[in-house]
C-alpha cells in the first residue's frame, strides 16, 4: 500500500464519517491522483557476492480542518504475560481456487476489519490490528489456505493500532510501532503461531512513529525511518512533519535492541529489503504526508551494512520517483512504482554493481505496457518465477518474468484498491483497505 493512500485511509479510520465532509476529502484524493497519474516504472538491482477523533471541514471544498475533542476508540492492551491461548474459532472453509480464477475468502472471526496488516508465516496469513466498528483492534486472525479457514488470534499486550511494522522471523511475528488517531507508538510485541501466545518486546531506543521501513535480516528486525503524527495547523494545508533518520536492530533471541548509525537523510514510507548482507532502503518521502497533500518521493536508494553499522548510497536510478513496491528475488531487487510525471509507459532499468553494491551502471528494461497493468502498482509478491502485481487504483493485475523480461496479464482482482498481497507458495492472497480478501492461483504460463 502506498504511503499517501495509507495516510488518507488512516485518517478515515481515526475520524467517524458522520462528522467528515467526504466530498471535500475525495477532492483532495483526486487532486493527488491527477498529480501522480501515469505509467508504471520498474528497476532491477542485480547484486553480487490519545488525541482527536473527528474531522469537520469548515466549508465545502476547504482544506482547513477542525478537530472534535472526543478521543478515538482504541482497544486496550492485555497486560497478562504471556497472553493465554484462546480457543480457536475457525470459520467455515471457503471454496477452493482453481488456476486462473479469483476466489473470495471467508470473513475473519468477528467480521472484516479495515487497514489491518498482513504477513505470511510459512503456513498461515496473519491479519492483525486495524479498525473494526470504529475501534482500533489489538487482536487478529490467522488464515490457513490449505484448510480454507480462519482461527482467532488473541489480543496482544499492546494498544490497538495500524501502520505498524509486521515481520515474520521464522518462529514469531514481530509487531512494532504504528499509529491510532493522533498517537504514534514505540512499543511492540511478538506472536508465536504454535502456542498462539504473545510476549512484550523490550523497550526500543527509538521515538514513536509509524510508516517505518522494516525487514527481517535473517537474525534481526531492522526498523528505520518513519514519522510521528501531530495535531496539524488548521491554517496550513501541508503541515511539515519531518521524517525520522534513526533506526534500530532488534534481536529476538536476546530480546534486545541496538541503535543504528543515523542515515544520511530521513524518510517516511520507504521500503526496506534484505539484500544479502546489506539492507536496501528504497523510496519514501522526507516528510509525512497529510490527507490533502503529499511530499515528493525520492528515487534514490540507501544501503545499510549491519556488519559495519554504516550507510551508503546507490547511484540514482534513471527513472521517475513515485510510489513504489520493492522485492528481493534471490540476487535481484525488483522495484515497481508509479511515474508521477505522467508518461504512459516508462522504461525500467537494471542496475549491475561493479566492485561493490554502491558502484555500477544502469541498463534499460522492457517497457511496462499500460494495457497490462493500469494505474500504478499497489502491491506485489514474488513466486520464485514471476512477480505478481496488483494495481493501486483499478482492479488490473499482471505478472512479470525477470528471466524473459516479459509481461502477461492476469485476471482482474475482485477487491478494491489499495491492496496488500502475500504469496503462500501456491496462491496470491490479497486484502483491500476495507478488509475484503481474495486468493488467486495463477494460470499456467503459455
Amino acid at each position: 500500500m502506498s504511503s499517501s493512500l495509507r495516510e488518507t485511509l488512516h485518517t478515515l479510520a481515526a475520524h467517524p464519517t458522520d462528522q467528515l465532509d467526504l466530498t471535500a476529502l475525495r477532492r483532495g484524493v483526486r487532486r493527488r491522483r491527477r498529480i501522480r497519474a501515469g505509467g508504471v516504472v520498474l528497476a532491477l538491482l542485480v547484486i553480487g557476492s490519545g488525541g482527536w477523533s473527528a474531522v469537520t471541514l469548515l466549508r465545502p471544498g476547504s482544506s482547513q480542518v477542525r478537530f472534535a475533542d472526543r478521543p478515538p476508540v482504541v482497544s486496550q492492551p492485555d497486560r497478562r504475560q504471556p497472553s493465554p491461548t484462546e480457543p480457536s474459532r475457525a470459520t467455515e472453509p471457503g471454496p477452493a481456487a482453481s488456476p486462473g480464477a479469483w476466489v473470495d475468502l471467508p470473513d475473519l472471526p468477528g467480521g472484516r476489519r479495515s487497514y489491518a496488516e498482513l504477513v505470511w508465516t510459512g503456513s498461515e496469513v496473519l491479519v492483525w490490528g486495524g479498525d473494526r466498528g470504529g475501534e482500533t483492534r489489538t487482536d487478529g486472525a490467522a488464515y490457513d489456505p490449505d484448510a480454507g479457514s480462519w482461527r482467532a488470534v488473541p489480543a496482544a499486550p499492546i494498544a490497538g493500532r495500524y501502520g505498524a511494522a509486521l515481520v515474520w522471523t521464522g518462529s514469531e511475528v514481530v509487531v512494532w510501532g504504528g499509529v491510532a488517531g493522533s498517537r504514534t507508538f514505540a512499543d511492540g510485541a511478538a506472536w508465536n503461531p504454535r502456542t498462539n501466545r504473545w510476549r512484550l518486546l523490550a523497550e526500543a531506543p527509538l521515538r514513536p512513529r509509524d510508516n517505518a521501513a522494516a525487514t527481517w535480516t535473517g537474525s534481526h528486525l531492522f526498523v528505520w525511518g518513519g514519522a510521528p503524527t501531530q495535531r496539524p495547523d488548521p491554517d496550513d494545508e501541508c503541515p511539515p512533519i519531518p521524517a525520522r533518520a534513526d533506526g534500530a536492530l532488534y534481536d529476538p533471541a536476546r530480546d534486545s535492541w541496538t541503535r543504528l548509525a543515523d542515515a544520511p537523510e530521513a524518510r517516511s514510507g520507504a521500503r526496506a529489503i534484505t539484500a544479502g548482507d546489506a539492507v536496501v532502503v528504497w523510496g519514501g518521502s522526507r516528510a509525512r504526508e497529510s490527507v490533502f497533500c503529499d511530499h515528493p518521493e525520492t528515487g534514490e536508494a540507501l544501503m545499510y551494512t549491519p556488519a559495519t553499522d554504516s550507510w551508503g548510497r546507490l547511484p540514482e536510478a534513471p527513472i521517475a520517483a513515485g510510489e513504489t513496491v520493492a522485492l528481493w528475488i534471490g540476487g535481484q531487487l525488483l522495484v515497481v512504482g508509479r511515474d508521477r510525471y505522467g508518461e504512459e509507459s516508462q522504461p525500467g532499468a537494471r542496475y549491475r554493481p561493479e566492485s561493490d553494491l554502491s558502484s555500477g551502471e544502469w541498463e534499460p528494461l522492457a517497457k511496462t505496457p499500460r494495457d497490462v497493468l493500469i494505474g500504478g502498482v499497489g502491491d506485489a509478491a514474488w513466486t520464485g518465477d514471476e512477480v505478481l502485481m496488483l494495481s493501486a487504483e483499478f482492479h488490473s493485475a499482471a505478472a512479470y518474468d525477470p528471466a524473459l523480461d516479459a509481461w502477461r496479464a492476469l485476471p482482474p482482482s475482485p477487491v478494491s484498491d489499495p491492496v496488500t498481497a502475500v504469496w503462500t507458495g501456491t496462491q496470491l492472497i490479497l486484502q483491500d483497505w476495507q478488509g475484503r480478501a481474495a486468493a488467486l492461483t495463477p494460470p499456467d504460463r503459455s
